[in-house]
């Protein structure tokens, strides 16, 4: 790589690589600054991407970072920090071949010594053709073909212990009572079917008439602020009485600490932490874990809940589906059906015991 003032008081910094035929060509970036690392990668990027030369020696653990960083611009940040997480704990496999020697023997013995679940296997199965569909396109591959060899595992979910009845949600509130923060909260997430993310993100701003709530963003486990999950995941919903209730304790409350303290970061979000900035998913975690004792409590399982509850009260499962922010109503139909199991169950244990 080389540099060249410009008269306009730019730098460009230039690059040589090779194209298919062996013939060099030039690629270039200017830039206002003198700034050789960030040119170095905003070259290394853009070779990537325009670099018509391809090395068919390179091995199957390469390609995994030459996908990683192709598409790194494209990523959020906390998909980019799971890609790289799937892509070390093959890389501790040590078991790499070249790349134009991968089959489905090799895909399917190297997803088996990382997954012990069908559920891993698949999500690696899932990520590993991705990655080699785009090797196809970039030409390091003639033909992958043969990738639909490969099948996902069967994958059943068990929704014992997914939801709460109404009395579990009762004593879980009860027993968090004196701390009216998660307190709040909680109640919550079990009265509004939010995602943990949606509702650490939530502003006065999303606050609208009629009792009504906009939810069209999410804080991941990183503290940034995205878009929320999926398109339908940008919705708003209505809030009940106790929702409602719970939003104007909130903004009192919140409000009062802001009067208060000078270094209180008033960012006019719903539930903050104690100094008003966004409160992060590992702390409020690591806080349930010390203080719900009286079940197995997850966040995602107050959406379960609050599904469950729902089909109690008779509500189609196409309007909770939509509540949710579900793409369609897989999963509510699937705690419909182990809901109706249940209470089939029950009906035949009744009968079983009874006598006359």
């Amino acid at each position: 790589m080389w540099i060249e003032e410009r008269k306009n008081g730019t730098y460009m910094y230039r690059e040589r690589i090779k194209d298919v035929t062996g013939k060099i060509k030039t690629i270039s970036i200017t830039l206002d600054v003198k700034n050789k690392k960030l040119a170095t990668e905003i070259l290394k990027r853009k070779r990537l991407k325009e670099e018509s030369y391809v090395d068919l020696r390179i091995s199957f653990f390469k390609a995994l970072e030459i996908y990683l960083e192709k598409e790194k611009d494209d990523l959020k940040f906390s998909t980019y920090k799971l890609y790289r997480s799937r892509i070390t704990k093959t890389q501790k496999t040590n078991f790499d071949i070249p790349l134009l020697n991968v089959n489905a023997t090799y895909l399917d013995d190297l997803i088996k010594k990382i997954a012990k679940t069908n559920n891993t296997y698949n999500i690696y199965l899932k990520f590993y053709k991705r990655v080699l569909r785009e090797m196809y396109k970039l030409d390091y591959l003639r033909d992958i073909t043969w990738l639909d060899k490969l099948e996902t595992k069967e994958h059943k979910v068990s929704y014992d212990g997914k939801y709460f009845e109404l009395d579990q949600v009762k004593k879980i509130l009860e027993e968090i009572k004196d701390n009216q923060y998660y307190h709040d909260l909680i109640d919550f997430l079990f009265n509004s079917g939010l995602r943990i993310g949606e509702a650490l993100a939530l502003t006065e701003e999303d606050i609208l008439e009629d009792g009504r709530l906009r939810v069209n963003k999410t804080l991941d486990q990183f503290g940034n602020i995205y878009a929320p999950k999926t398109y339908e995941s940008n919705r708003i919903i209505s809030l009940n009485k106790k929702c409602q209730d719970i939003i104007k304790n909130r903004i009192k409350v919140n409000a009062i600490k802001a009067s208060m303290n000078s270094r209180y970061i008033n960012k006019y979000l719903l539930f903050p932490k104690s100094n008003g900035d966004y409160n992060s998913y590992s702390s409020i975690s690591q806080w349930t874990r010390k203080n719900i004792h009286s079940y197995k409590f997850t966040f995602h399982m107050t959406r379960h809940t609050h599904a469950s509850l729902c089909l109690d009260a008779n509500i189609p499962i196409e309007l909770i589906s939509a509540r949710l922010g579900h793409k369609g109503t897989e999963i509510t139909r699937k705690v419909y059906i182990h809901k109706t199991k249940k209470a089939k169950q029950k009906e035949l244990e009744i009968f079983r015991n009874i006598e006359f």
